[in-house]
């Protein structure tokens, strides 16, 4: 083979010829004649997994890293494992196989079938299919064979498309809502789409509208704009008196109308037929009968205080609009993650009067009765002896209180009321109760009243998943996968994922682990949660870094980042979801580091910062962020040598963030060095002199792609150009000389201006241009953009559509446009978050691609839409083009405000994301290699044409279109 003088170890650079030779030369002899049948067929590892199996008597993984790691593999898009031969390579493959092995390809292609009908259907996990995909997230090639299969496997592969069901709604609410589960084993209540247009809740009044009236044909729009929202339907039982009917829809009306921060929103209310039914929102949470059935139904103590006092203020404004629940009970309280109450459920067929308001308190007190001596049925007086889930303090209070609720006096009723409201009972209460503590960042730990819990490995997984999402159900298909890897599934999954709740529940106790039909949950609003915490004091933080108090700000920070271990997040659970959380939460982690940093610098702290960044930049030499933090640090303590020299590290390393060579190009012109104008990575596209010179050098290990094996191009990162010439041999004879010239007239010019004297512009004494070359203009040297590709850049503006709002607002929509960027990947140097009046803008860098935070905002925000307590966020995208010469920016085009407030104010959506027409079309509607980077429904476009938009639902109260108080 050629010397590698001649850079041949560069396998980008060889031709298919010298690769193949190369291969045959260093490979065993497995292994060629292995690779010569993957050539048969497409070179993705499951498929070369399959190939050996069926061809090799006695199949070894070294074989086939061989192939792998020989340099006639590349890695292509697509999931771990994806890889396509050279150019060139396969055809010589298939050359050098024996004339019978390449006339048996379709012996070939039924032996690898084989493998596949053997565990068609039968191993989960064993075979997955690579078929195209909408996000690109899987390829397949048009002509690359690999396996004949039967018909039977076939079968047995494919999803079959089965005929829909019919729809259990009458045929004008089906028209509307798509249901998607059902909620109870009757059949009432389901869980449904909102695929309709929005429209405000019906406006009935008695003397010009009639029960018979309200079909799914009179029924018009208010504003035809579509909200794919998930909302709770409830079908009734069929009402054909006209009288009922009037009351049905008369309570219904007022139902529409109330705003409660205890009641379920009612969203629509209606008669289909004779089949009334009442659409509500969705409240991700925990049915209170869910946590009190398993075990002997007690909760911890503050929770049942809490809860009594939540229910009686809710039952006060429910009674005060002239409505009764009618059927109270413990399933139809629903808990928030953050310990709301909410009151769902509604029964508006009943009668409104006294009776029925009286009923509902007499349920209210048979459910507290529940939960402080585990029986409902009273007895007046109430003894409060048998009160014995409660502290001795509160007993005799709540045994007064529960005799007012079960008198038959309105009056006694109400003073009832009011005991269970006193605000002072929290205090006993939090006393009376030692919190459970859950500690997730670092090794996963739960500290019980005796002391640390011992949880086994497959219980941690179980509990980090249901911490993860504290509050909110996992169903039994999340646990499936995210306990379990693809293949190492238990038998029976659900079967397991019961043993393990049950374990959960006998080492936590009583009132935390919920169990529903589909899946459990952990509540946890009155224990501790180290995650919980983290999220707290970050909100804090960011609230008071916008009030200017940036000393309580640093130490909020300090606080948070006091959470975590030194080991990394959820250390030693096993599980897919672990390992996918523990990546998001080391990157959150870093982000907190970034915020220190920041107000280190801002606080005039540079030896603290510039101490913390060392560390943090050794252990993380990849982040941007860090290094740009570490310079300016630097450089305000003085250190400009010390600042050039990591600079200086960073451009060794090929980086080429334009914030940094902005910063480096500073701290030359401090240390008074030459500023070179072309970008820093131009000198290693010159070719060494020296002929034996090393043609390449090892890439830092978070350079290597993602997989399972990296390919030897990936290994190696080329830093020479064949068509460089480097032409230092070649220099004249005087160079020296005329250096040392250069050199003295450039230490008078320096001396002149030390003396405040401007010198004459220079020209060089050695040359003596002609008259052609005076008058010919000097080419401007290349800016250090000049090699970007793109003079485009994207903003995005988070703001409340509200009108003017508080503090914590605005550190709530701060720490959430946090949170998104974290989620989005973007790094810190890509990006710049401005606090405008106006909300939270963010710059993105030239050629950072919006996609990703775009997506992140799209698929986090109706998870994170709670924190923002009901108000509604109008969050746009848009695109502004800047001169290259940096002659200032200009917006392509922007959606029009009024346009997307008014699609906003159209729906009961919380938020609505906007996007100029030019960014859609950029990032949006672009087809790459495997299709379009976003579903073509995602976004619709504004009524005036100046935009896109796309509406997220949320569990606050719905908008101004909505709210009919």
């Amino acid at each position: 083979l050629p010397a590698d003088a001649d850079d041949r170890t560069d396998v980008a650079r060889l031709s298919p010829e010298e690769l193949v030779l190369r291969f045959r030369a260093s490979a065993s002899p497995q292994a060629y004649r292995l690779a010569g049948h993957l050539a048969l067929g497409r070179p993705d590892l499951p498929v070369m997994r399959l190939v050996q199996a069926a061809v090799e008597p006695d199949p070894r993984p070294q074989h086939l890293a061989e192939v792998i790691l020989g340099g006639l593999l590349t890695t292509v898009a697509g999931p771990p494992g994806s890889y396509a031969f050279r150019p060139g390579v396969r055809e010589l493959l298939l050359r050098g196989l024996p004339r019978t092995a390449r006339n048996r390809t379709h012996d070939l292609l039924l032996r690898t079938g084989g493998l596949i009908d053997d565990r068609a259907g039968r191993s989960p996990g064993e075979f997955r299919a690579l078929i195209p995909s909408r996000k690109g997230t899987e390829r397949a090639g048009p002509n690359e064979s690999f396996a004949t299969i039967s018909e039977e496997s076939v079968r047995q592969l494919t999803v079959r498309e089965r005929p829909p069901a019919p729809s259990p709604f009458p045929p004008g609410l089906g028209a509307r809502y798509r249901p998607t589960r059902r909620l109870t084993p009757s059949g009432r209540i389901w869980l449904a789409e909102d695929t309709g247009p929005d429209r405000t809740a019906p406006d009935r009044t008695a003397s010009d509208r009639t029960a018979a009236d309200r079909t799914a044909a009179d029924r018009t729009a208010a504003h035809p704009v579509p909200t794919n929202r998930t909302v709770v339907i409830r079908l009734h039982d069929p009402a054909t008196d006209p009288a009922a009917r009037q009351a049905f829809l008369h309570n219904a009306r007022r139902l529409t109308r109330l705003s409660h921060p205890n009641l379920v929103t009612v969203l629509d209310a209606g008669i289909e037929g004779d089949v009334p039914y009442v659409v509500m929102e969705h409240l991700d949470g925990i049915a209170l009968g869910a946590l009190t059935r398993s075990g002997d139904g007690r909760l911890p103590v503050p929770l049942t205080v809490s809860v009594g006092a939540q229910l009686a203020r809710a039952l006060t404004a429910l009674h005060r609009a002239g409505l009764a629940h009618g059927g109270l009970e413990a399933s139809r309280v629903v808990l928030l993650p953050d310990g709301t109450v909410r009151l769902s459920l509604f029964e508006p067929g009943l009668a409104s009067g006294p009776g029925s308001r009286s009923a509902d308190l007499r349920a209210l007190c048979e459910v507290l009765l529940r939960l402080t001596s585990g029986t409902s049925r009273p007895t007046v007086p109430v003894d409060s002896r048998r009160l014995d889930r409660l502290p001795t303090a509160l007993r005799i209070h709540y045994a007064h209180a529960f005799d007012q609720l079960l008198s038959p006096s309105p009056a006694a009723q109400a003073r009832g009321l009011d005991l269970l409201g006193d605000p002072a009972l929290l205090t006993p209460a939090g006393e009376a109760y030692p919190p459970r503590r859950y500690r997730a960042l670092g090794p996963l730990r739960v500290g019980l009243p005796d002391g640390p819990a011992d949880l086994p490995r497959d219980v941690r997984a179980l509990l980090a998943m249901l911490l993860l999402k504290h509050g909110r159900t996992v169903t039994h298909e999340e646990l499936r996968w995210g306990l379990w890897d693809p293949g190492n599934e238990p038998r029976n999954p659900r079967g397991e994922t019961t043993r393990l709740a049950k374990r959960l529940a006998e080492i936590l106790g009583p009132g935390v682990l919920a169990t529903a039909a589909h899946g459990y949950a952990l509540h946890t609003s009155t224990d501790e949660l180290d995650l919980v915490r983290c999220d707290e004091l970050v909100r804090r933080a960011d609230a008071a870094r916008l009030e200017g108090s940036l000393t309580e700000a640093h130490g909020l920070v300090s606080e948070a980042l006091s959470l975590w271990g030194d080991a990394e997040p959820l250390a030693g659970v096993p599980g897919p979801a672990a390992r996918t959380a523990r990546t998001r939460l080391l990157r959150l982690r870093l982000a907190l580091h970034t915020k220190r940093a920041e107000l280190d610098l801002v606080l005039g702290e540079y030896d603290r910062a510039a101490t913390e960044l060392s560390g943090l930049l050794g252990a993380h030499p990849h982040r941007e962020d860090f290094r740009r933090l570490y310079l300016i640090a630097l450089r305000r303590q003085g250190r400009v040598e010390e600042a050039l020299e990591v600079y200086e590290e960073y451009e060794l390393s090929g980086g080429r963030s334009p914030a940094l060579t902005a910063l480096g190009r500073e701290l030359r012109e401090e240390y008074a060095e030459p500023v070179d104008d072309a970008p820093p990575w131009s000198e290693y596209e010159q070719r060494p002199a020296e002929p034996d010179a090393p043609g390449s050098m090892v890439s830092a290990p978070d350079e290597l792609p993602e997989g399972p094996f990296p390919t030897e191009d990936g290994l190696w990162t080329p830093l020479l150009d064949d068509d460089a010439e480097h032409d230092a041999a070649h220099a004249p004879a005087d160079g020296d000389e005329r250096e040392e010239r250069a050199q003295s007239r450039a230490a008078l010019r320096e001396a002149m201006r030390s003396e405040g004297l401007e010198p004459e512009p220079e020209l060089d004494p050695d040359e003596d241009p002609g008259p052609e070359e005076e008058e010919e203009p000097e080419e401007p040297e290349e800016p250090p953009w000049a090699d970007f590709d793109t003079g485009f850049r994207a903003c995005a503006r988070y703001t409340l559509a509200d009108g003017p709002v508080d503090r914590d607002a605005r550190a709530a929509l701060h720490g959430l446009v946090m949170e998104l960027l974290a989620d989005s990947g973007t790094d810190a140097a890509a990006h710049e978050l401005v606090d405008e009046p106006g909300g939270p803008l963010v710059l993105l860098a030239p050629r950072a691609e919006a996609a990703p935070l775009l997506r992140a905002t799209v698929e986090g925000l109706p998870g994170r839409l709670a924190r923002l307590a009901g108000l509604r966020l109008r969050i746009e995208f848009w695109q502004v083009e800047f001169g290259l010469d940096g002659s200032g920016e200009r917006s392509l085009g922007r959606a029009d405000a009024d346009a997307v407030g008014a699609v906003l104010d159209a729906s009961s959506a919380q938020a609505v994301v906007a996007l100029s027409d030019s960014l859609y079309y950029d990032e949006v509607r672009e087809e790459g290699q495997y299709g379009p980077a976003f579903p073509p429904d995602l976004f619709r476009p504004l009524a005036d044409d100046t935009g896109w938009y796309h509406l997220v639902e949320g569990g606050g109260r719905p908008g101004p279109a909505a709210d009919l108080r």
